[in-house]
């Protein structure tokens, strides 16, 4: 079971994204993951111009 998850949201559209990980750090390793995924989005202009992204990581509350 997923310790942590990291989490892909927008203020716009809600959460966007959730990646469970074993460790903290496989957790911030999806963050790097996520962090060029959007800037590839970004690259294709599909944020919004006044849309807030976020990254977090957190403990998953479902793991054990």
């Amino acid at each position: 079971m997923a310790k942590f998850v990291t989490i892909l949201s927008s203020n716009v559209r809600g959460e966007l994204e959730r990646r469970p990980a074993p460790t903290r750090a496989d957790a911030f390793k999806a963050v790097l993951d996520l962090t060029i995924e959007c800037v590839v989005i970004e690259a294709e202009h599909q944020w919004l111009h006044n849309e807030t992204v976020s990254i977090r990581v957190e403990a998953d509350p479902d793991g054990s």
